[in-house]
């Protein structure tokens, strides 16, 4: 019986999918690429619902956003605006898993993941007033099955009730469930309990499925039988939990097969609210079954913060002879309708269960183990109104308690001259003073010091005289005493700013703030300046893929095109998203989990999506450790289609690695999705590691204008400062100096650098470089010794290009690299390269960014002016001073006794600066790039 009741189940559901004219995603979504940032939700979350599969989730806020999600990547796929004319959404739900249902009052939408509406579905004409609470539709579309003071059914054609015969038989004290009706049993079954003909406590039921065709009809005896009784049945039919009219009742299961019962729970005391808010305070109780089988009960009760609710969660297993497993997960700040008109949980047949928050988090919990899987999104923090000031622009919100009787001014400061954030989430408070409690408008009170609460403000945002206006000391003054006279005005859409030109009126940017602290600012070409980590929450959508920004970093990061644009530059002529062609797919394949050799076999599965294939890297542990041009790529295996094979050979780390695969497309401008596979190495390290530098001095050079003072003294201070500092933790440390003008050649570097492609993956590997750099065309070169002419042409000839220093360098299969570069800007183009209007390309800060990210190491540069390189300090280039100090010391801030790159990075981060600012009058600031493992270098002694 069991079997057939699950069989049938499917086939209507693929009815269903059919009547309502529902397409795959994948079919709909366009190739066009859309660059959006991911946002979490910026309001409370009343509905998660995860799809059958358990790949995608659907969250919900109360503002009337929608978003859709990948479960195994965390990405957001689509935002989508709910049609606010139909009222609140009742209900959500999976109809398949590439498509859902949104439920209002008077109709319903259906979408797929993607965001597009498939179809709409009005709701018919009840007859008499109907409140739809959790409504649901049935698969083949004519039954409407509405929660509501029990489960009433309506017809979908004309509205009309349906009731079902054993409610017409029956006499209401003869029906046990709750309100004398039909019972929701769950997985769209509904059932009728009532009383049977036999000993005491016999129930019969007549169980339906959403079409209202009968599946099973059955008797159980339960002596503890009452009204108001509660039922739920299992997903795959076989079981039924019953518990009495009463919330202090045990929870019974019943196999419905023998009539046996399986095991019985006794829920915990209830907690009593004495304040009672909103008409509900005491703590609820609810069950049912989940999809993978096991019986969850749920707690609930309103906390004594406004609009938040708590739930535990308790999930039980049947074993033998009655007994069963049980786990608890508890979850604070949640939606205060929870189990009233929302639902912000969501469990799934493989244990996941997704949680949206109050404060608008989602997040998912794998139940079985009780781990936290997954954060979608982080919740954005700009604020609705702006004021520019020339090239500033001043994002602020004012806010007041009257319980708390104090007013609070927060504000963002961006500096779009620089394309940057200056400022983030500046606080400022004052205490109010009136009797007025509540009410419309804030005129009754009296700010205390006005003073203390507009200090923070930027003067250029104030009105002359401002203190002496009427609205000074008054509650939400702050729009009556500012002035807005810049560029620039903003649009908010409640997940980003729109920034638009004042003159023109086009949008120019898109500007992002998140709660963490990380901000974005992209053009709509795609183009972007953020944070440090901010760009983690940008997707590209491409049809039914999405990529996340790092896919497109080496192209798309460009905060110099971003301050063309704002400055009303043209970005004719660049490279947009719709020149860029998908990648590849990568998935490693016939592959093993464990190894007890440290090399290891590696197979790559490329799928070409019209792109063609360019580069592929492979990451050991966070590190790059081969990147393998498209100039020597070269099948080992082909299938039909456009399928191919690549084999690689690695070395292993003791212990547990992780290796990461990216492939490029034809032309390198983006990457793929990367694939992940873990390897358990059983092995034993034989021996310490061995520390590996190159230290490369480039003093001298074929053009005579370029000499430097102090390359060479740079690099011999740094490499035995290096050997002093490291000597007692490795094996072996091995400092190659280059210097002479025969060794700083472009072919003598790369020779030296393809030397170390051999070395171990403990081995510490570090590059020191003392030269001239510069920018060209958008690509960063390393000026070697043999360079004389600084052309286009010649530079792509002569000098060392940043595509062939993370080629060498990526190739290097140390899991642990710092690159070191101390360089001055190259001949006469100097600092003025770091301005978008005149130079060729991107900053050096922003090359260095980008190379730190595609070989994945630590990367601490230096770019000086000429001036600043010839007057050096203490005899050495300043940054290259700074450094080795820390190096000896300084940087291990904590005692910990030992020098990190992550306490090096943060010590030449901070006292470069200063350093700067003191002997040459301005500021130098090192860009400083953590990516990879951070890791011992030096020891103090």
């Amino acid at each position: 019986m069991a079997r057939s009741f699950q069989t049938i189940w499917m086939l209507t559901a693929v009815v269903f999918c059919f009547m309502l004219g529902t397409l795959p995603g994948a079919l709909w979504a366009s190739d066009k690429q859309e660059v959006f940032a991911q946002t979490g939700h910026a309001g409370l979350v009343e509905f998660v619902a995860i799809n059958p599969g358990a790949s995608h989730l659907v969250s919900k806020e109360a503002e009337g956003y929608l978003k859709t999600w990948e479960v195994a990547s965390g990405r957001e796929i689509r935002t989508i605006k709910l049609q606010t004319e139909y009222g609140r959404a009742s209900n959500i739900y999976f109809v398949d898993d590439s498509t859902f249902m949104v439920l209002y009052q008077k109709t319903a939408e259906l979408y797929d993941l993607y965001g597009k509406k498939l179809r709409s579905i009005t709701l018919p004409r009840f007859a008499g007033p109907v409140f739809l609470q959790n409504p649901a539709i049935g698969k083949d579309g004519q039954y409407l099955f509405n929660g509501s003071f029990g489960i009433k059914i309506y017809s979908m054609k004309d509205g009309s009730e349906l009731v079902l015969p054993e409610i017409n038989r029956y006499k209401d004290y003869e029906i046990y469930t709750q309100n004398n009706g039909v019972t929701d049993l769950g997985f769209g079954y509904y059932g009728v309990f009532h009383k049977g003909t036999g000993p005491d406590g016999t129930v019969s039921y007549v169980l339906y499925d959403d079409s209202l065709n009968v599946r099973r009809k059955g008797s159980l005896v339960i002596p503890t039988i009452s009204h108001g009784a509660k039922f739920k049945l299992s997903p795959d039919g076989k079981l039924v939990a019953y518990q009495g009219g009463r919330s202090s009742s045990a929870i019974q299961l019943y196999d419905l097969a023998t009539g046996q019962p399986v095991f019985s729970y006794t829920p915990r005391e209830l907690i009593k609210e004495t304040k009672v808010i909103g008409g509900f305070g005491d703590e609820q109780l609810f069950f049912r079954f989940e999809p993978d089988g096991r019986l969850l009960v749920g707690y609930v009760y309103r906390t004594d913060t406004p609009q938040a609710a708590r739930m535990e969660l308790v999930l039980l297993t049947p074993l033998k002879n009655g007994m069963y497993t049980e786990r608890k997960l508890l979850f604070e700040n949640l939606h205060v309708s929870l189990n009233y008109d929302a639902r912000p949980y969501a469990l799934a047949a493989n244990g996941l269960l997704g949680v949206g928050f109050n404060d608008g988090r989602v997040r998912v919990w794998q139940t079985q183990t009780g781990e936290l899987v997954r954060s979608f999104g982080v919740r954005p923090a700009g604020f609705r109104s702006s004021l520019c000031s020339g090239n500033r622009l001043l994002n602020w919100h004012e806010e007041w308690s009257a319980s708390r009787k104090e007013a609070v001014l927060k504000f963002h400061l961006w500096d779009l001259e620089t394309a940057t954030l200056k400022q983030q989430n500046v606080t400022t408070r004052s205490r109010l003073k009136g009797t007025k409690v509540g009410g419309l408008g804030g005129g009754d009170w009296e700010v205390l010091d006005p003073h203390e609460l507009y200090r923070k403000v930027p003067p250029e945002f104030m009105k002359d005289g401002y203190q002496e206006l009427q609205r000074y000391r008054q509650l939400q003054g702050m729009i009556f005493l500012t002035r807005n006279t810049g560029d620039f005005y903003t649009h908010d859409t409640g997940h980003k700013l729109e920034l638009r030109s004042r003159k023109t009126k086009q949008q120019l940017a898109d500007l992002y703030t998140f709660e963490d602290g990380e901000w974005i600012i992209i053009t709509p070409d795609g183009y972007y300046n953020a944070s440090a980590n901010g760009d983690k929450y940008l997707n590209v959508r491409v049809g039914s893929n999405i990529y996340g920004i790092e896919n497109y970093r080496e192209t798309f990061f460009r905060p110099d095109l971003v301050k063309l644009a704002l400055a009303g530059g043209s970005l004719q002529g660049y490279r947009t998203l719709a020149d860029v062609k998908q990648p590849p797919r990568a998935s490693i394949v016939q592959t093993a989990v464990s190894s007890a050799n440290e090399t290891f076999k590696l197979t790559l599965k490329l799928e070409e999506q019209g792109g063609g294939v360019g580069d592929v890297r492979l990451f050991l542990n966070g590190s790059a450790v081969v990147l393998d041009s498209s100039r020597s790529l070269k099948a080992v295996q082909k299938e039909g289609g456009d399928a191919t094979y690549r084999s690689y050979t690695l070395k292993l780390s003791p212990g547990s690695n992780t290796i990461r695969a990216i492939a490029f497309n034809a032309d390198n401008s983006m990457q793929s999705n990367e694939a992940v596979h873990q390897v358990q190495a059983s092995f034993s390290a034989i021996r310490k590691p061995t520390l590996h530098a190159l230290v490369i001095g480039v003093q001298e050079f074929r053009n005579p204008k370029l000499q430097l003072k102090y390359a060479v003294a740079d690099a011999d201070l740094f490499a035995e400062t290096l050997r002093t500092a490291a000597s007692s933790l490795f094996e072996e440390v091995r400092v190659t100096p280059l210097t002479t003008r025969e060794a700083t050649s472009r072919d003598a570097i790369v020779g030296a650098l393809q030397r170390y492609q051999a070395i171990n993956p403990d081995d510490l590997f570090i590059l020191y470089i003392a030269s001239h750099g510069t920018v060209d065309e958008g690509e960063y070169f390393l000026i070697t010794s043999n360079v004389g002419a600084l052309s286009t042409q010649k530079l792509k000839s002569d000098a060392l290009s940043q595509t062939a220093l993370k080629e060498l360098v990526a190739n290097i299969p140390s899991t642990k690299k710092l690159i070191v570069i101390d360089t001055c800007n190259a001949g006469q183009l100097g600092q003025a390269m770091q301005t978008a209007l005149l130079t060729r390309g991107m900053s050096e800060d922003t090359a260095m960014k980008v190379l730190s990210r595609a070989v994945g190491s630590t990367i601490l540069s230096a770019s000086t002016s000429v001036q600043e390189a010839l007057e050096g300090y203490q005899g050495h280039g300043l940054f290259t001073w700074t450094l080795v100090q820390g190096l000896q010391g300084k940087a291990d801030k904590g005692r910990s006794g030992y020098i990190k790159t992550t306490d090096l990075a943060a010590y030449v981060e901070d006292e470069v600066p200063n350093l700067a600012e003191k002997i040459f009058k301005r500021a130098q600031f090192p860009t400083v790039s953590i990516s990879g493992q951070g890791f011992p270098v030096g020891k103090v002694r």
